[in-house]
């Protein structure tokens, strides 16, 4: 029904859908895959199948969607965390490894929280602030925290970009919306929440043309600013960051299609 259906990972969806009203992971249904179905599994199955095939993202049929190997709640308040954002927490985490005097971070349009959370997992000297301009969206940001234990050590903030920071952080971080009107009208994502989505300005990048130029005063001297973004984007996003920033360096990372992802901007001494 889902390959009918025009899904393009039917098998896959299948699989989680199911495990995920027996209580299996994949590697334990496979294994138990000729067994017989309990009492009521084969119609809330059919349910969450239809549901698919209108377009609900696995991720808020079964509430959890996996993220740097951790298990994040997820509802139609949040966007799914994408897996390309990883490459970003990848390259976070190490730069904080390489400098363990530098623990103050901020992570802008935080969400579901997934960065911040899984950065602070894997950093146990880091602190967080994590902001978002919806309130929906820091409780499932602060749930996860607490799920996951570092709630003492990110802070949830509601707020606009950076205008609410007075104080300057050694790394910041963002992910905010940055799909143009047509791509978040695609079928697939009517489902999320657009305001998550769209970043505006007809090309997608209005949000991070007045949180940029931002940066630069609220970075800490040697500091690092890195960011996601749509490939189309590259260009103007690297021009903005050389026309903001007096003395740094900023670099293009590709994801595994070789598409620039994210950007970084490294603070060096003027």
């Amino acid at each position: 029904m889902l390959r009918h259906g025009g899904i393009e990972t039917p098998e896959l969806d299948a699989a989680l859908l199911l495990g995920y009203l027996l209580g299996l992971d994949r590697a334990a249904l496979y294994a138990h895959i000729l067994d017989a179905a309990p009492p009521g599994i084969s119609a809330a199955f059919d349910g969450l199948i239809a549901r698919r095939l209108g377009r609900a993202p696995v991720a808020y049929l079964t509430g959890t969607k996996e993220f740097m190997g951790l298990q994040f709640a997820v509802n139609p308040a949040v966007l799914v965390p994408r897996p390309e954002t990883e490459l970003l927490v990848e390259w976070a985490v190490r730069w904080l490894q390489e400098r363990s005097d530098r623990t103050r971070v901020v992570d802008v349009g935080t969400g579901s929280g997934a960065i911040a959370v899984a950065l602070t997992s894997m950093t146990p000297y880091a602190r967080v602030l994590a902001s978002d301009i919806s309130r929906s969206a820091l409780a499932v940001a602060r749930y996860n925290a607490r799920q996951h234990g570092v709630a003492g050590r990110v802070t949830l903030i509601c707020g606009d970009r950076l205008s609410w920071l007075g104080q300057a952080a050694d790394l910041i971080l963002a992910n905010l919306p940055y799909l143009t009107d047509v791509q978040a009208d695609k079928t697939e994502l009517d489902a999320e929440p657009r305001i998550a989505l769209a970043g505006g300005g007809g090309d997608g990048f209005e949000l991070y043309r007045t949180l940029i130029p931002q940066v630069p005063a609220r970075l800490a001297n040697s500091g690092a600013f890195a960011f996601e973004i749509d490939p189309s984007q590259a260009k103007i996003a690297g021009a903005l960051c050389s026309e903001s920033f007096a003395f740094a360096s900023v670099t293009m990372h590709h994801d595994l299609a070789g598409l620039t992802r994210f950007i970084t901007v490294e603070a060096t001494p003027g």
